[in-house]
C-alpha cells in the first residue's frame, strides 16, 4: 500500500510538472510579426508586373552564420507568395541559367549587372531580400537527478529584409523589414512574406 501511495505521488508531481511546462513552452513563441516598410507613393508596382527576386547574401557576410541555403529559402518563399497574389515571377532557374551563360557569379555581380540581367529578363522590378536574424536555441530540463524528463525548444527568430528596385531607373520604391519567432523556420518566413506583401500590396496602383 505504502509503495502504491508513492507511486501515485509520484506520477501526480511528474503530471503536474509537465502540464506547467506546456504554458512556459508557449511563452517562448511570439509569433506576431513586428513590421517596417517605406513605400514610394509615385512607384506604378501592381500586380501584373513581374518582379525577379533574388537574395546576394553569402553565408560568411550573414549575421548568426545564416547559411546561403536559408536564404535562398527564404527568397524562394518570397517569390511564392508574390504569385500567390498575381504577380508573374522570373524563375530562379531561368535567372541562374542567365548568370551561368554570361560565366558570371551571382553573388559577386554589380548591382547595375544586375539591374541589366533584370532588363534582359523582362522584369519590371527588382526585388533584394535577405535573411539578416536566424537565431535558435534549446534547453533540456532535467526534473529527477541524471535523468531528463522534457526538453523547452526556444523559438527561432527570423528577421528579413526586402527592397524593391525600379528597373527602369534603379530607384528604390518600397522596403520592408519584419521579424518574428517561430519554431518552424519556413512557416516563420512564410508568415514574414505574407505580411511584407500586404503592406505593400495596399499601397500599389490597380
Amino acid at each position: 500500500m505504502r509503495a502504491f501511495t508513492q507511486a501515485l505521488i509520484y506520477l501526480t508531481t511528474l503530471s503536474f510538472l509537465v502540464t506547467a511546462c506546456s504554458p512556459l513552452q508557449q511563452a517562448r513563441i511570439q509569433q506576431e510579426v513586428t513590421i517596417d516598410t517605406h513605400f514610394e507613393e509615385h512607384a506604378g508596382i501592381n500586380n501584373q508586373t513581374t518582379v525577379m527576386v533574388i537574395t546576394l547574401a553569402r553565408e560568411e557576410k550573414t549575421l548568426s552564420k545564416t547559411t546561403l541555403t536559408a536564404n535562398e529559402a527564404t527568397a524562394d518563399i518570397l517569390s511564392l507568395e508574390f504569385l500567390n497574389k498575381g504577380f508573374r515571377v522570373i524563375d530562379r532557374a531561368v535567372i541562374n541559367d542567365f548568370v551561368s551563360g554570361n560565366k558570371t557569379d551571382l553573388y559577386s555581380t554589380r548591382l547595375l549587372d544586375m539591374l541589366e540581367m533584370g532588363r534582359t529578363l523582362h522584369a519590371d522590378f527588382l526585388v533584394l531580400t535577405n535573411l539578416f536574424e536566424n537565431l535558435q536555441a534549446s534547453n533540456a530540463i532535467a526534473f529527477l537527478p541524471g535523468e531528463v524528463l522534457t526538453s523547452i525548444d526556444t523559438s527561432a527568430s527570423i528577421g528579413v529584409s526586402s527592397r524593391i528596385i525600379d528597373l527602369k531607373n534603379g530607384e528604390v520604391i518600397w522596403i520592408g523589414i519584419a521579424t518574428t519567432q517561430d519554431q518552424n523556420f519556413q512557416k516563420a518566413v512564410q508568415r514574414i512574406s505574407k505580411e511584407l506583401i500586404l503592406s505593400l500590396e495596399s499601397r500599389t496602383s490597380k
